[in-house]
């Protein structure tokens, strides 16, 4: 017995040191490098910008200046609440920046940005279930009077690629604090030299990677701490068909996020748009549209994201296969706050709320045209054969 009990024993350490040895191997980080030693810098993108405080933002700072700026940009989780910054522009052309670093959509007097020749670095979270901050570098251009930003650092890890384990870089060339949008670039270190080559390195984020290894399917996070490469086994074509009961609304533009079993995400933009990716499972996990409607006129900016709660569908995308997606069917109005009775003439309040029949809801509004936010939305209240009884203009939840 004292053999096969001395087996197992060895046997028992050995799956130890196994697992302790894969649990050692290092996460994702973020990384920001010393001046003068950038990587991989992307190009400024310039904020759009609006001389009117969007509707929800509270200001509680004095304003030095004679002319005001505002901006909002959406960074890292799409759940979390939109950026907002102000420059405050002196007759002297200095140049005060505040951002509302914590999102409670609030200009407060400790969120003024220190500015170092002629750059702020302001450093953002990026998700709501964790710390993790990036660095957003903003710079404004008295010539042009344009405020613009760039992202600082990269996120560096290990990943397997064939019989490699190859060290990789991920960029955040579009400065939203995401990681697999198609402007991001993915560096990786074939030939282990410790170098990167520009050239033959550097790769933009999509769904299919050709190396000199073979082909690969990408399964890129957004928020970059999961990257997995692995042997393509088939690809299909997921197509983008939006669609609308209303025929007198006019869907201007729309951008769908896709995200599969794998952790990979992908986006859709615009009707008709077309992506090859590898075959699996997605479902629909954020969703932007402009539609313009006959009726008002005025073109509207809607956002969707997923929050829980609500089932979601799961597309099957199967080799060599057309799937077409049309994430606005099933709309679903919900009346949330409704009693279980109302007495006559009695008020009764309710809060309207979006679903699509992805389980995404409706949490952001605004007129395309003005960037502001939408605080009403109108309502009205029919009967069986479509008289309007009543009217009423109500916050859209």
């Amino acid at each position: 017995m004292k053999p096969v009990i001395s087996l197992i024993l060895i046997l028992l350490t050995l799956g130890i040191l196994s697992v302790a040895s894969l649990g050692s191997e290092p996460a994702w980080t973020y990384e920001v490098p010393s001046k003068g030693q950038q990587f991989g810098l992307p190009s400024w993108q310039i904020l759009p910008m609006s001389e009117r405080c969007p509707t929800d933002v509270t200001v509680q700072v004095p304003y030095q200046g004679q002319g005001q700026s505002y901006c909002q940009i959406r960074y890292g989780q799409s759940t979390l609440a939109r950026v907002a910054m102000v420059l405050d522009r002196a007759s002297d052309g200095e140049i005060t920046l505040y951002v509302d670093v914590n999102r409670n959509r609030k200009i407060e007097p400790g969120e003024r940005q220190t500015s170092v020749n002629g750059l702020w670095n302001i450093e953002l979270p990026v998700s709501l279930d964790s710390q993790d901050k990036r660095t957003l570098v903003c710079r404004f251009s008295q010539l042009l009077g344009t405020l613009s930003a760039r992202a600082e650092g990269y996120i560096e890890g290990k990943l397997p690629i064939g019989t490699q384990r190859v060290a990789a870089r991920r960029v955040d060339a579009d400065a939203n604090g995401q990681f697999a949008d198609l402007a991001d670039r993915i560096w990786l270190d074939l030939n282990a030299d410790g170098q990167w080559d520009a050239l033959n390195e550097q790769f933009t984020v999509r769904p299919i990677l050709t190396l000199p290894s073979g082909r690969y399917a990408v399964a890129a996070d957004r928020l970059g701490q999961s990257l997995v490469f692995r042997k393509l086994e088939g690809t299909g074509v997921v197509v983008l068909v939006p669609r609308v009961e209303d025929k007198g609304a006019s869907i201007q533009s729309i951008t769908a996020s896709l995200i599969g079993k794998d952790g990979g995400a992908f986006a859709l933009r615009g009707g008709r748009s077309e992506l090859s990716i590898p075959v699996g499972q997605y479902r629909i996990y954020s969703l932007v549209v402009v539609a313009r409607s006959g009726k008002r006129g005025q073109a509207w900016e809607y956002v969707f994201n997923y929050e829980g709660g609500r089932t979601y569908r799961w597309f099957d995308l199967k080799r060599n296969s057309r799937l077409e997606i049309n994430p606005l069917d099933h709309l679903d109005l919900v009346a949330e706050g409704l009693g279980k009775t109302c007495q006559p003439g009695r008020t009764l309040s309710v809060k309207p709320v979006v679903f699509t029949g992805d389980g995404l809801r409706m949490n952001a509004c605004t007129a395309s045209s003005t960037g502001q936010d939408a605080t009403q939305a109108y309502v009205d209240l029919l009967d069986a054969k479509g008289k309007v009884l009543a009217s009423q203009s109500s916050g859209f939840a």
